[in-house]
């Protein structure tokens, strides 16, 4: 690196903050000069358009709100005329009383005439308003404006729009002694058309008559109009601001807060385009743009309005603002921007030169102290160069090897087995990949902790180191596996050879925190070019042989081939098809009885899955129910055999005393499945059957992988109420202990043991012991495989309680189970 103790470059270090904070600034102010001016201009241009917005936002919320009063109004017409009539009438039942009061001792013929005289002298509404008086047959008793009618019968009245006036009030009154009546009629003083009307008509049963009155809707509605006019005219807007009113045809009614009589027109002109523009626009309620003499200064100018049509009345009602007023509005909102714009673009500048300032201060103090301390981190930073350097040597290890065993990793090993790949490509040799796993390196850690397995791991990682070839390679994959790369090898017979070193690396046992532990491994090997020419395709046959080998036997070597291929590929077609056989419904429940040896009626059946493919036929179960366990889909046949065995199991016979139960064959994977046991009281629930006919059946494997974990779950089945058989009893080697630890209900004597319960000593007493525990453990016991009546004999002689195999039934279909013992228990043949 150069020196930077020139004193040049030390100075240019100083002063060099100086001058970008002087360019800085400068730039920074013409910036701000010119943002300014931008927004100066774009404020500008939206004030026109904010001002307009505004004033038309003002004027539509006045003139919707004008709207809704006149509708309000409106509507209280009928209302107004029927309370006005109701008083009215009221007032003529209240004379008449007084009058028949003061005149009781007269004649009645004479006090009626005087009652007829008093009401016939009364009028309202300018005129138009008056009583008349009928007797209950239709006959006209009183009418002040048609007395030719007096002494008439009137039935036959009828008005323009076909209303028998007299016949529809006489039958309102009869049946609720008063009523109003709407109908067309003509008026006092125009009698030549007839007007709408409504009347009020009520009962006098002291002399057999009715009194009523009546009103005009249009007499009514004028004094609604003007009442709308008044109110309207005392609307102030500020000081140029009115509602005005109109016809359609553009007479004014009502402008700048007057009421106008002499109704002059809207327009300057007799223009018939601008009236029809202007109903069209108030029809829905819009703005409506005009020329209009200011009532102000008397000039002519442009306005807008927005107008509403009041429909029935033929107005139309609006208010708006000049053009011109908008532009001074503008111009003062203008003006006011660019003050303030001005003010603030001053207070920004003036901040601006303050903080350069400020900041040039703080850079030279800061400058100084700066050239003091560069020499020193001069060699600061030759050293954390050197440190840097380290790191990231140190960094390429991490990401290649191993860190626990120093061995390369994954990463490496892909790369590698690439290499080696191309080598022997070149020289027409093989490659193998050997995927070691190590066998129950799970003990190791629960019984020696982790650390001990840490140390395992690391000595198996050396010993590994001293048997590798010239060319050989390995590496730690992940966990307490490990992939050895052997490539330039002539023929598999050299791979096996190399595949027994690695084995021979686990005969001497290893010494971890002062004990001696023995482990093993398991081997799987995949050659190139036989097998694969990826690096993937390699590991993964490598991978796949050796959990065959791990399930098969560990501690073993298996070399991937044709017959490991072709197996592969029709476990793989076998996956395929299960994972559609659900939903085609290729997956079946048969039934096999369970057979009462003493009386030989059924007792319960076992639920049995079968799988029959449209494309490969029959499935043996024990194909598929390991692969359904291998790739999870266990879960999903295991549930639809649990619905389908207890819906099949209840339709076979009611719940109730004696009721046949069902046997259903449960996989270890669902027993360790999260939510399996509430799935399965989901299932019991929703069908309806009851839970005591159920009895899940296990095997002893369940057993094997976690014996403290599974006991729970057991325990919470048998607290529910199912029943626990365990299948294949004393096959394996914990049986026994099985029982006493365990809440079993029932155990299954394996059908191998029955099919040499006649030929075998030892098979005989076997079973006979094994009914026996079951009877001192008050456990029920089921023989399997009962094929001849000699070993039903012999079952029966040793008090076995269930037995099931061919002698008795096949395992049936649903349909063939419920024909054969559907209705009762059926004998056995």
């Amino acid at each position: 690196m150069h020196s930077l103790k020139n004193s040049k470059l030390l100075r240019l270090l100083q002063y060099l903050p100086i001058m970008v904070i002087v360019v800085f600034t400068i730039v920074l102010n013409l910036n701000v000069i010119n943002s300014n001016e931008r927004k100066i201009t774009a404020l500008l241009d939206a004030v026109h358009s904010e001002v307009l917005e505004t004033k038309q936002q003002q004027a539509q919320a006045v003139v919707e709100q004008a709207y809704q009063q006149i509708e309000h109004e409106k509507a209280l017409i009928d209302r107004i005329a029927r309370e006005k009539l109701r008083l009215r009438v009221q007032t003529a039942f209240s004379i008449v009383d007084g009058l028949l009061k003061i005149n009781k001792d007269k004649p009645l013929s004479e006090v009626k005439q005087l009652i007829i005289d008093t009401l016939r002298a009364m009028r309202f509404d300018d005129g138009t308003g008056y009583f008349y008086i009928y007797d209950m047959e239709g006959r006209n008793i009183m009418h002040p404006i048609l007395p030719e009618m007096e002494n008439t019968l009137m039935l036959d009245m009828v008005d323009s729009r076909g209303n028998y006036i007299i016949q529809n009030q006489l039958k309102s009154i009869k049946e609720t002694g008063q009523a109003y009546n709407h109908y067309w009629y003509i008026k006092p003083s125009q009698q030549d058309r007839e007007f709408e009307k409504v009347s009020f008509d009520r009962y006098l049963e002291s002399l057999g008559w009715y009194i009523g009155s009546g009103a005009y809707v249009e007499d009514i509605e004028k004094q609604i109009q003007a009442q709308v006019l008044s109110m309207l005219s005392s609307v102030n807007l500020g000081n140029t601001g009115y509602i005005f009113v109109s016809d359609i045809d553009g007479s004014v009614k009502l402008q700048n807060q007057k009421i106008i009589t002499d109704h002059p027109s809207l327009f300057l002109s007799n223009d018939n385009e601008k009236h029809q523009e202007l109903i069209q626009i108030a029809k829905t309620g819009d703005f409506f743009t005009y020329e209009h003499t200011d009532v102000h200064s008397g000039d002519i100018e442009e306005k807008i309005s927005y107008v509403r049509l009041i429909k029935d009345w033929n107005w139309v009602i609006g208010t708006g603002f000049y053009t011109s007023d908008i532009t001074k509005l503008t111009e003062q909102k203008k003006q006011k921007l660019i003050v303030e714009s001005h003010l603030e673009l001053q207070i920004m500048l003036a901040f601006s030169v303050l903080l350069t300032i400020l900041l040039t201060v703080i850079v030279l103090v800061i400058g100084k102290r700066v050239t003091n301390h560069v020499i020193l981190l001069e060699e600061q930073v030759i050293g954390d160069y050197e440190r840097l350097e380290s790191s990231k040597n140190e960094m390429q290890y991490m990401a290649e090897f191993d860190l626990l065993t120093n061995l390369p990793n994954r990463t490496l090993l892909s790369t590698k087995i690439q290499k080696n790949i191309g080598l022997s490509r070149l020289e027409d040799k093989k490659v193998a990949v050997v995927f070691v796993d190590l066998d129950d390196f799970k003990n190791v850690n629960d019984q020696f902790g982790h650390s001990a397995g840490d140390q395992l791991l690391q000595q198996i990682g050396k010993r590994f180191e001293l048997i590798l070839g010239k060319n050989d390679f390995v590496a730690r994959f992940g966990g307490d596996e490990f992939v050895f790369c052997l490539p330039l090898l002539k023929n598999s017979d050299e791979a096996r050879h190399k595949v027994e070193q690695i084995l021979g690396t686990f005969e001497k046992p290893f010494l971890l925190a002062g004990n001696q532990v023995q482990t093993s491994c398991s081997i799987g090997v995949s050659m190139y070019p036989d097998d694969g020419h990826s690096v993937e395709e390699l590991i993964s046959k490598a991978d796949i042989v050796l959990y065959r080998v791990k399930d098969q036997e560990k501690g073993n070597v298996l070399f991937y081939d044709a017959e490991i291929n072709q197996q592969v590929q029709h476990d793989f077609q076998l996956e395929n098809h299960l994972r559609q056989a659900l939903g085609s419904n290729e997956i079946g429940v048969v039934y096999q009885p369970q057979i009462d040896a003493e009386t030989q009626q059924i007792c319960a059946v076992e639920a049995l899955c079968r799988w029959n493919s449209d494309d490969l036929g029959f499935i043996s179960p024990l194909d598929f129910i390991p692969l359904a366990e291998r790739t999870g889909l266990i879960h999903q046949v295991g549930e639809f055999v649990f619905e389908t065995a207890c819906r099949d199991t209840l339709a076979l016979m009611p719940n109730g005393v004696n009721a046949i139960g069902v046997s259903i064959n449960i996989s270890p994977k669902q027993f360790s499945y999260p939510g399996f046991e509430d799935k399965v009281l989901s299932i019991v629930k929703r069908v309806g059957i009851d839970i005591e006919r159920i009895t899940l059946e296990i095997t002893e494997n369940i057993f094997i992988e976690d014996l403290h974990s599974i006991s729970p779950i057991l325990n919470r089945f048998r607290d529910h109420g199912f029943g626990i058989s365990l299948d294949d009893f004393c096959t394996g080697y914990s049986s026994l202990n099985y029982l006493n630890n365990l809440p079993i209900t029932e155990i299954k004597i394996d059908r191998s043991f029955v099919d040499k319960l006649l030929s075998n000593k030892q098979s005989d007493t076997l079973v006979k012991a094994i009914i026996a525990i079951g009877s001192s453990c008050h456990m029920k016991v089921v023989a399997e495989g009962v094929e001849t009546i000699e070993q039903h004999q012999k079952l029966k002689e040793y008090h076995c309680d269930l037995l099931q195999g061919y002698y008795f039934d096949k395992p049936l279909m649903i349909d063939d189970l419920v024909d054969r013992y559907g209705e009762k228990k059926t004998l056995a043949s």
